[in-house]
């Protein structure tokens, strides 16, 4: 399931790194 995680974000975050890391913390 982390990895599922990681990539939504990486899809979502549209390279906002910071961005990608409040949906991981999320």
């Amino acid at each position: 399931m982390k990895t599922f995680i990681i990539a939504e974000a990486g899809v979502n975050h549209n390279g906002d790194i910071n961005l990608a890391k409040k949906l991981i913390d999320v």
